[in-house]
């Protein structure tokens, strides 16, 4: 189960930032300097999301099949 959650995580997260990227590709001029400035953060945010995503579609998960 933790498995398909994790899967679940970063499909999400890989869907939500590939549309983000498509939006804000006004600034693909910057992007050296942002990544550089703020890519660990950047980063880490990702991670956290992913994180987040994980436990909630855990909490879910656990509700619905285990039940």
């Amino acid at each position: 189960m933790i498995a398909n959650v994790a899967f679940l995580a970063a499909l999400t997260t890989f869907l939500a930032v590939a549309g983000l990227a498509g939006e804000l590709s006004f600034l693909a001029p910057y992007k050296a300097g942002i990544f550089r400035h703020h890519g660990l953060m950047i980063g880490l945010a990702i991670l956290v999301v992913f994180l987040n995503l994980c436990a909630g579609y855990y909490g879910i998960a656990r509700r619905l099949f285990l039940r």
